[in-house]
């Protein structure tokens, strides 16, 4: 290979690179353990350590977390717990100690397997 087109092969391995991390920090951090059934289309994970941020009965729209499924931004975000269980599709909403959320196809997260992931603003 000759100089010039080593040097666009490394060029457009470093784009391809830079946009992966990009991607990747972009998203948040994956939430690990096993998601439970709450009943319907309704899964929840805890996750204690955002409970200080989280939406609450006096103020249920303060929390600024995000989850992505795959990468992709979920939502929309503090829906009725009721409408996650009932009708799904993504809908989530970060309550308390944990988040309730529903896969966007309604399918199991724990066999699907896709990442989750979160980020607060």
């Amino acid at each position: 290979m000759n100089k010039r087109k080593s040097a666009k092969v490394n060029f457009l391995l470093v784009m391809l690179f830079s946009t992966v991390i990009m991607a990747c920090s972009d998203t948040g951090q994956p939430v690990k353990g096993t998601y439970s059934n709450e009943s319907g289309y309704c899964w929840y994970i805890d996750l204690p350590q955002h409970a200080s941020s989280s939406d609450s009965m006096k103020n249920p729209n303060v929390s600024t977390l995000q989850l992505f499924e795959d990468g992709k931004k979920m939502g929309p975000a503090h829906s009725g717990h009721d409408d996650i269980r009932k009708l799904g599709m993504g809908r989530y909403s970060h309550w308390g100690e944990g988040v309730r959320f529903s896969t966007t196809d309604n399918s199991n997260p724990n066999t699907n397997n896709r990442i989750y992931s979160i980020k607060l603003k």
